[in-house]
């Protein structure tokens, strides 16, 4: 499969995420290249139709198609200026509007969005090693009206993250809740898709302030140790994380050999997690990405593991609503809001393909 028809493939979740699935699935069969020379190329195809849409008040599509044009990061001048107009329209609804609060780190490097809810217990939402903070604000007004504080941010070198992708990135989280004043008179839970699980957990392990993680096909142990699990990744997955990590690091890696290296070195296992963590995994039967051994380094590491499995590929997009109801109940049952989460559980029952497996998790809750 070459470059082109490779993200075509994989851009589909993203666009599912976004909300604009047929509308990138039509475009797409006008693309026929990367480049920025060609009328039909993916960065001015998408930033076109973007530019369209913002200048007829159509935002929400507008953000999706910006995103959609620097996938799976900027590469052209085109996909910086798609990545530019898309900041720059989302600050002007959520920013300067005061929707949201802009916060940065205390050493400058992290930017992320905060909404206080009734209370003080937080949800946390990052994104894996392509998507950006700011597209999960459909998931901040969903938290947000459960009563929670949330805050969007996205993995190192995503977005406006500057952290390095290496053992810099394991106190990220950290940095967020010293910022925010966080004690450990509340609750945090961290959503952390794909990539950003492994930050999350190990983070986790150093800082007892963070009580739950929910991770969404997360690479534990084999992605980072295993050679063959490695080998197997698509290239594009080889790409993005060669590009970030080369983003901000001195010592730059070109080939998959160096990859697979300083990962090996860079990431070690997870020897225990913290005793009171509650972690949850959505897994996914056919990802093409982490395989399915992934929870089995993980699973007999903390006091309460709950996994549920779908029948699907990476990010299980056939799954979508599936998935939200299992991140949704995930927080409300670290949260203790236990009526709640019966409630969601049942609803997930009767709108669910994988009923039974729904109903073994009820009768254990």
């Amino acid at each position: 499969m070459n470059k082109l028809d490779e993200m075509k493939n994989y851009v589909i979740l993203h666009a599912k995420t976004l909300g604009i699935h047929r509308k990138v699935s039509n475009l797409l069969l006008s693309i026929d290249s990367l480049s920025d020379d060609s009328s039909s190329g993916w960065g001015n195809i998408f930033w076109k139709e973007a530019r369209h849409l913002e200048r007829n008040d159509n935002h929400k599509e507008a953000l999706g198609l910006y995103n959609i044009a620097r996938f799976p990061y900027p590469a052209t001048t085109i996909q910086h200026r798609s990545y530019d107009d898309y900041i720059n329209l989302f600050k002007k609804m959520y920013i300067a509007t005061h929707k949201l609060e802009e916060k940065i780190t205390s050493d400058g490097r992290q930017r992320f969005y905060i909404k206080h809810g009734k209370t003080k217990d937080i949800v946390i939402i990052c994104g894996g090693i392509i998507s950006l903070k700011e597209q999960w604000i459909s998931a901040l007004d969903i938290f947000h009206s459960l009563g929670f504080t949330v805050i969007l941010t996205e993995m190192p070198c995503v977005g406006e993250n500057e952290i390095n992708f290496n053992i810099e990135s394991f106190n990220m989280f950290s940095d967020i809740l010293n910022v925010i004043d966080f004690s450990h008179e509340n609750r945090c839970h961290l959503l952390a898709m794909s990539f950003s699980g492994y930050i999350a957990l190990k983070n986790s392990c150093i800082d007892d302030r963070i009580n739950a993680i929910t991770m969404v096909g997360t690479p534990i142990y084999d992605l980072y140790h295993n050679v063959k699990a490695f080998q197997n990744l698509p290239k594009i997955t080889k790409d993005v994380l060669i590009n970030n990590i080369n983003k901000n690091n001195q010592e730059k890696i070109y080939t998959d050999d160096e990859l697979f290296n300083l990962l090996h070195s860079k990431f070690s296992p997870i020897e225990k997690a913290n005793k009171d963590l509650k972690v949850f995994y959505l897994q996914s039967k056919y990802d093409e990405i982490i395989s399915l051994t992934e929870t089995s380094h993980l699973e007999n590491k903390c006091s309460f593991f709950n996994k549920l499995c779908l029948p699907d590929v990476h990010g299980s997009p056939n799954y979508h609503k599936t998935v939200v109801f299992y991140i949704i109940w995930s927080v409300l049952k670290s949260m203790n809001k236990k009526a709640c989460a019966r409630i969601l559980l049942i609803a997930m029952i009767f709108t669910s393909r994988i009923i039974y497996r729904f109903k073994t998790i009820l009768n254990n809750d």
